[in-house]
């Protein structure tokens, strides 16, 4: 049933069947139903929207004087950013409700289509507005930065922010729920069935009209589309959608419900920590967040203004559809456009045969184009053509009558696609293209905010129990932890309470995988230590090299003290360990980042398993040597330097005489402790309860107390954490200025942590079937460490013995760190300051008890040098250079000969000889299988590598080595069983050819010599020009003295790379086979293509420009040009000695 209730074109059939005016068949014939354009009556949907926006309109006038107000009072940039952008809400609102009712107008002479796209120009003007507004208020924040003015009452910002909250949420769900429809494309319901009789459906407006037709079944005027498989379909086609200017008010609330947040969180930041700077950059945060929310809005309506073709309908689909509709041949001039967001229009010309009824096609088109794609404005032209064949019975013509087929005529028998190599402006519109529509911008908000998925999906029922346990046991956990490996980073053991507090907040947010445990880990925690450290030393150096370079200039004048000691006073004066540690931490988050964007999370891989394992077995005697002179409380010389470590050990055993005595009995028995609690009753409750006991935490609260209580510190001299503050300290920048003389720390430390985090993510995602993606872990990691760097923190990892107390506690989610951070909170805001009679031996203790699991990976050694011994090597040089070197040098030396062993490999790679299984086509290494089917005359050879420039030369000689190895072999043979040397043997074969013929031929070959090489180039993943050189040097040396080569397997992208060099040129494609049975019927056939002089090298003038370097001067050198194939004995016999020697 057409809309308005006017007749379809097949009601009015008898009518136009006696019309003496009608088109004759083979006539152009056109249907057009302009009556559907015209709709007077306001639709429910409009008018909804329309009612929607007028009640958001009065809520937000009330707001927007609340928040005025306390804007002005608290003098918040931040809170006028809102306020103001609730103006440019209610403008929108307002440039809504006129286009709804403009839009609603009816079409005139002028506007023959209506006013519907007032709708779509309003959404425009509504965005732009904000755009407006939001880069006046980005040039406010930068001046206020640029200007220091941060002047703002805290208090008042959190009342009107928090209010601001709550209005934003109900104007939200007002829009939200106020405003959904569920839509029916077209006809609303429909019921076809295949039968003598027709029954359907309608509805619209709460009309309900039922027609009932019996019909002959041979009656062509049948509205149904026939289907070859099914008898019976059933269309219900309907879509849940939003009235544009509804969702651009909807993005203007949810834009101020960002900055309304951004406000409570630039609130708390001042009020906690007194970080004015929070109130400019929260404004600069959201607002640009605001913006990215109107790039749906403006994608939308810059689709339909362009008239693309509307989101929800695929072109494909639609002529795919109209094709299947019985009769119709062919398609011409398919356009699809839409008019509004509901308003969609579709035209075509459809192709039919001679004897086709246009009625019946034309209503069957429509009826789809309106059931099932939603178009409510259609016209459809027919044409009458005389069909000479149809696609399907299009046939390939089958090659000749062959037993084989080369590679060219395999590509155009299956129309090979030559891919031509991207640019780089190519592959950047490529990747905009990625997210040019909503669902890819919609995927990409959850890429960067995957908690957002989380908490969309989240099952309370099942995960929110199990998350509450694992976070919370997690929390108990990594607090002694932190407080342990602030001693390995020397600065205060607050810091590791606020590092892990805000290491676990922030990567639950960006991270991916639901069960990691960011945080402290020990091996990182040394290396930023040994880095601060470094960075201290080299600082000093500067300064006392540029005193004595000052000295010896003025050598000879009176110096004044004061201003000698004031001269060279600079900012690094005095600078603290933990805002170096910081600055550290902030460019670590930016490398992190920045490899994360390029997409660099395949550099991680340089650190192998074996480097990785072997580095922290070093990293891991370091850490326990470190924590020596705390554990006995002596004093030894500590240096950076290589070696070190040594001396270190040194000094611990030549003053143990002089060790605390309470504290060396403190460590002792928290040893036992430790090893009984962890090592035998921890794994006997973990199997019953699935938790632990946090025996740690216990050793640390018991420590604590007896310090207190029998003061350690002041009686015995032992040494205590001492202060420790309640909450947060004031957030400070990093500095700057430190960057030149960190730069090799912070590529060390970015490495380390993203191989381990790295391979924790890998190891997760391989046994509990989860999906993490790297290049998206290498942007949490780095926004982590960024975002946390302002808050007086040292660099983070994950750490398996946690991540994995996570998952044995029963965590389903990320949501688990919400309660790790909960917990540590209230330790940070309220038991902190309880903890400064903790002993730094019971802490010292604890970071060495937690390297015992490292050294377990001892034992990987023995496997290793099973599997392969230049793996156990980098593993040995791995731990050696880490353990008597410094870290930042024993990495590298690691990673240097991991590398060197790459070479060492991709040089001299295995290669092989290939024997035919008997009765199959495949080919398998000669030796390894007994049952093989000899191949005459044929060497068949595979080099498992890339081909490049380091092994060609290796390449070349084991071609040479196998020539002549079988050559004598089978010449022997023949003289064995009482042949002459060139006599001929006649020897059957059983081919398949390709074409599948009906007879099999049997060929004759030449038992002898080998006369044909075939290069298996599957192996090759890889080939430079060096190694192109060398195989067309290959191809005409060998064809000069009687063997022929044939290449077989090649991969797509090695052709594309040959192409590119003209290597096509001096070799013909004829000899190239898709597979190496191809090029075995190809030498056994007696047609087959051999080498011969007529193809020659490229010209002397061409060989020049490719640096090509040919066998063939050589050969007219030795006067062999014309060589016999009997004297390939003598000549492989040169090559083979020049070779070899």
């Amino acid at each position: 049933m057409n809309r308005g209730g006017k007749k379809s074109i097949s009601d009015k059939k008898g009518k136009e069947n006696n019309d003496s005016n009608l088109r004759k068949p083979s006539q152009l014939v056109v249907c057009c139903d302009p009556d559907n354009l015209i709709e007077t009556r306001p639709t429910k949907t409009s008018q909804k929207a329309e009612n929607v926006l007028v009640l958001v309109s009065i809520i937000t006038i009330i707001f927007i004087a609340i928040e005025f107000t306390g804007g002005i009072i608290a003098n918040s940039l931040a809170i006028m950013t809102d306020a103001f952008h609730m103006v440019s809400d209610l403008a929108g609102f307002l440039i809504s409700i006129i286009a709804l009712r403009m839009a609603r107008k009816k079409p005139t002479y002028t506007f023959s289509y209506g006013f519907y796209r007032a709708e779509i120009i309003g959404a425009l003007a509504s965005v732009l507005l904000i755009w407006v507004l939001t880069a006046s208020l980005l040039v406010t924040a930068m001046i206020r930065i640029y200007n220091n003015d941060y002047e703002v009452e805290a208090d008042t910002m959190l009342i009107t922010a928090g209010a601001s909250v709550i209005f934003n949420i109900i104007m939200m769900l007002v829009l939200h729920f106020g405003h959904q429809t569920h839509a029916h494309f077209g006809i609303a319901h429909s019921h076809s069935h295949v039968d003598r009789g027709s029954h359907s459906h309608s509805k619209k407006n709460n009309n309900h009209d039922s027609n009932h037709k019996n019909e002959n079944k041979n009656n062509k005027s049948e509205l149904k589309i026939q289907s070859p498989k099914r008898t019976h379909t059933h269309s219900h086609n309907h879509s849940h959608h939003r009235n544009i200017n509804v969702r651009a008010a909807l993005i203007h609330v949810i834009g101020d419900l960002l900055q309304s947040i951004g406000v409570v969180i630039a609130g708390l930041l001042i009020k906690y920590t007194g970080w004015v700077l929070a109130d400019p950059l929260c404004t600069l945060l959201f607002s640009v967040l605001v913006m990215l929310t109107t790039i749906h809005v403006i994608k939308d309506v810059l689709s339909i203004l362009m008239e693309a073709i509307p989101f929800h309908i695929s072109y494909e689909t639609v002529k795919l559809t109209l094709l299947n509709i019985d009769d119709v041949t062919g398609i011409h001039s398919l356009r699809l456009w839409s008019l509004s967001m509901e308003k969609h229009c579709a035209s075509v010309h459809l192709e039919i045969t001679e004897d086709a009824d246009f009625e019946v096609v034309i209503s069957r088109a429509n009826k789809v184009l309106k059931e099932q794609f939603g178009c409510f404005f259609v016209s459809v032209q027919v044409n009458k053509t005389k069909v000479m064949f149809k696609e399907e019975e299009i046939e390939s013509i089958p090659p000749s009558n062959v037993n084989s087929i080369a590679v060219d005529e395999f590509d155009i028998l299956y129309n090979y696609n030559y891919v031509n190599k991207k640019t780089l402006f190519d592959e950047i519109l490529s990747l905009l293209r990625n997210y040019s529509n909503r669902e890819s911008l919609d995927n990409l908000m959850t890429k960067i905010f995957p908690f957002l998925k989380c908490i969309s999906n989240y099952n309370y029922k099942e995960s929110l129990s199990g998350d509450i346990i694992a976070g919370v046991t997690v929390g108990i956990v990594v607090i002694p932890q932190a407080l342990s490996y602030a001693l390995l980073t020397n600065v205060d053991p607050v810091y590791g309470l606020y590092t892990s507090f805000f290491a676990a907040l922030f990567y639950m947010i960006f991270g991916t995988s639901k069960f990691i445990s960011l945080g402290p880990f020990a091996i990182v925690s040394l290396m930023t230590g040994v880095a601060a450290n470094n960075i201290v030393t080299k600082l000093e150096v500067i300064k006392n090299t540029e005193k004595v370079e000052y000295l010896q200039i003025h050598e000879n004048e009176h110096i004044d003290l004061y201003n000698f000691t004031k001269m060279f006073q600079n900012n690094h004066e005095n600078i603290e360990k933990i805002t170096i540690v910081t600055t550290l931490v902030f460019f670590v988050g930016m490398i992190q980042i920045i490899m994360g964007l390029l997409r660099l999370g395949f550099l991680a891989s340089y650190l192998s398993d074996q480097i990785v394992s072997g580095f922290s077995v070093g990293a891991a005697v370091h850490v326990c040597v470190a924590q020596a002179d705390k554990l006995f409380q002596i004093q030894s010389k500590a240096n950076n330097e290589s070696g070190n470590i040594l001396m270190k050990t040194f000094d611990i055993f030549w003053n143990i005489k002089d060790m605390n005595k309470i504290g060396g009995i403190l460590s002792l028995i928290s040893f036992i402790i430790l090893y009984i609690g962890k090592d035998i009753i921890n794994p006997k409750v973990k199997k019953n309860f699935k938790c632990i006991i946090p025996f740690e935490l216990i050793l640390i609260l018991t420590g604590t107390t007896l310090s207190f209580y029998f003061s350690f510190n002041s009686k015995y001299n032992l040494e205590v954490v001492d202060y420790v503050p309640t909450g947060f300290t004031f957030a400070v920048m990093p500095k700057i200025s430190l960057f030149p003389y960190m730069v090799g720390e912070i590529l060390e430390i970015s490495f380390v942590a993203l191989a381990i985090h790295l391979s924790m993510c890998k190891i997760f995602s391989r046994k509990l079937g989860t999906k993490c993606d790297n290049n998206q872990e290498l942007v949490a990691i780095g926004l982590t460490s960024f975002l946390s760097s302002f808050f007086c923190v040292y660099p983070v990892t994950s750490a398996l013995g946690r991540s994995i107390l996570n998952v044995e506690c029963g965590a389903h989610t990320q949501l688990s760190a919400l309660f790790t951070v909960l917990l540590i909170l209230i330790v940070i805001l309220f038991l902190a300051p309880l903890l400064s009679s903790l002993p730094m031996c019971i802490l010292a203790v604890i970071i060495i008890y937690s390297t015992k699991t490292v050294f377990y990976k001892i034992k990987e050694l023995k496997v290793l040098w099973k599997i392969s011994k230049i793996d156990c090597s980098i593993w040995i040089v791995s731990f050696i250079s880490t353990t008597f070197f410094n870290l930042m040098e024993g990495l590298l030396i690691s990673i240097g000969y991991a590398l060197i062993t790459t070479v060492f490999r991709i040089q001299w790679p295995r290669w092989y000889t290939l024997s035919q299984l008997t009765g199959t086509e495949e080919y398998r290494d000669t030796g390894r299988y007994k049952r093989v089917t000899e191949l005459n005359n044929i060497v068949v050879f595979r080099f498992d590598a890339p081909l490049l420039f380091t092994n060609v030369e290796h390449f070349q000689n084991s071609i040479n080595k196998v020539i002549w190895k079988e050559t004598n072999e089978r010449e022997e043979n023949n003289d064995v069983g009482g042949n002459k040397k060139n006599s001929e043997k006649s020897l059957s074969l059983k081919i398949t050819p390709f074409n599948s013929l009906s007879s099999n031929k049997k060929i004759t070959q030449t038992r002898g010599i080998v006369n044909y090489l075939i290069v298996d180039c599957s192996g090759f993943t890889f080939i430079d020009i060096t190694s192109i050189t060398s195989l067309i040097d290959l191809f005409h040396r060998l064809g000069k003295i009687g063997v022929t080569t044939y290449f077989a397997g090649a991969k797509a992208p090695i052709r594309d790379i040959l192409e590119r060099a003209n290597f096509f040129e001096t070799v013909p494609k004829k000899f190239f086979f898709p597979t190496i049975h191809d090029a075995v019927l190809a030498a056994g056939n007696t047609f087959s293509y051999k080498y011969s002089l007529s193809f020659p090298p490229p010209s002397a003038s061409k060989r020049s420009k490719k640096k090509v370097v040919f066998f063939e001067k050589e050969l007219e050198e030795q006067n062999i040009s014309n060589i016999e194939p009997l004297s390939i004995d003598s000549v492989l016999y040169e090559l083979y000695e020049s070779d070899t020697n």
